[in-house]
């Protein structure tokens, strides 16, 4: 979700059938690039998402 010059990540659900096999994180990852390339910061409020940009400190710098 846009909210001014932030990109809001409210959830991150994949289907249980499709879970495990990385699509979260592709999600993430591209919210994150999309983010970057549209000069946003990004508000991570699932844990989903604040966990991801824990394990990637190269996205770090867009949370705000």
């Amino acid at each position: 979700m846009r909210s001014g010059s932030s990109l809001v990540i409210v959830s991150t659900r994949v289907p249980p059938e499709f879970r495990g096999m990385g699509i979260a994180a592709k999600l993430t990852k591209t919210a994150f690039e999309y983010a970057r390339s549209q000069e946003l910061s990004v508000t991570p409020m699932c844990s989903y998402a604040s966990t991801f940009v824990r394990r990637h400190p190269e996205y770090r710098d867009l949370v705000g």
